[in-house]
């Protein structure tokens, strides 16, 4: 029997991501994009419509202390210029890992391809390859965090009107356009992948990439769902392995701070445990999510060239055939 093509790009993935540990560094900054949509807008969904009354209460708040703040820093001349390079070095700092993020999703993108087509892998290529897209990359992360930030907040405020009113009505109306919006979430991101292969894969421009990632999304649009599904599996893993991460490295070490505390432990001897179990968590959460990143791009770029190239059938398509006895 035929290997499923989702089991041979898991296959090629695992391996892929094991032999290119080198990738892991640029896998980490271009974690913080997202993965292609796919878990964004649902973590986005989710954050803010079980907070949806507390973030819309404290929104005000928030913007009158920054208010406040910067009213408070300008009264003197030195406070101004402290001010200043202050926000121009913050600004310095989130401009260059914004354009590291982007630069290394496309360094992803080509770095897989190439070896999706049995090529070498060029670090140095892949990029000045990144480079090259970084703009239109840029846009189109852009315009993709445009629309999941207003899907998420119109889902919020529904929530917000439920929990104002909470009816049986409002409860099928609000899980109606969670259903919805979740469904157009997961478009998106198909429509983002597709369109981002297109630019650095095929050298396209923007706008026929855009064009293009429709025309495909409309020719297996089952196939893509699937993919869409098998990345949400192993999202799921991916969760269970931070938890399981988690009750490694941060109980122990909280366990530990208490012990200390009960033993009437100096204060240097706290505040070193508590960091230390910060620490190793956060590195372990970066590693997990850079090879994690590398892995389901992988799975994505590949089911990209096969699409592009001869197609995919969709799995469930031919499992339903064979019920019916068509070949």
């Amino acid at each position: 029997m035929k290997e499923s093509i989702y089991i041979h790009a898991t296959k090629k993935a695992w391996h892929f991501t094991w032999e290119h540990k080198t990738l892991w560094f640029f896998g980490a900054f271009a974690a913080f994009l997202g993965q292609f949509g796919i878990m964004e807008f649902l973590g986005k969904v989710g954050i803010q419509k079980g907070n949806s009354g507390y973030y819309l209460g404290t929104f005000g708040s928030v913007l009158s202390q920054v208010g406040n703040f910067v009213a408070n820093a300008g009264n003197s001349y030195d406070s101004k210029i402290i001010l200043f390079f202050l926000l121009t070095l913050i600004l310095c700092i989130f401009s260059i890992f914004i354009f590291v993020s982007v630069v290394s999703q496309g360094l992803l993108l080509y770095a897989e391809s190439q070896e999706i087509k049995n090529k070498k892998i060029n670090i140095v290529k892949s990029w000045h390859v990144g480079t090259a897209n970084f703009w239109r990359l840029f846009f189109l992360n852009f315009f993709k965090k445009i629309i999941i930030a207003i899907m998420a907040i119109t889902v919020s405020l529904s929530a917000y009107g439920v929990l104002l009113s909470p009816s049986i009505p409002n409860s099928i109306f609000l899980t109606l356009v969670f259903i919805l919006f979740g469904l157009f979430g997961l478009i998106l991101s198909f429509l983002f992948f597709y369109s981002a292969g297109y630019l650095v894969i095929e050298k396209e421009s923007l706008s026929l990439s855009i064009q293009k990632a429709w025309q495909m999304f409309v020719g297996h649009p089952v196939v893509s769902f699937e993919i869409g599904l098998l990345i949400l599996i192993f999202n799921m893993f991916f969760g269970v392995i931070v938890a399981l991460g988690f009750i490694l490295l941060v109980l122990p070490a909280v366990l530990i701070w208490f012990a200390v505390v009960l033993a009437g432990g100096t204060q240097i001897a706290i505040s070193a445990t508590f960091v230390a179990s910060v620490i190793m968590f956060t590195m372990y959460i970066l590693v997990a999510g850079a090879s994690f990143t590398v892995f389901t791009t992988y799975i994505w770029t590949y089911t990209f060239v096969e699409m592009h190239g001869k197609g995919i059938k969709s799995v469930l398509v031919n499992f339903f055939r064979r019920l019916r006895g068509k070949k």
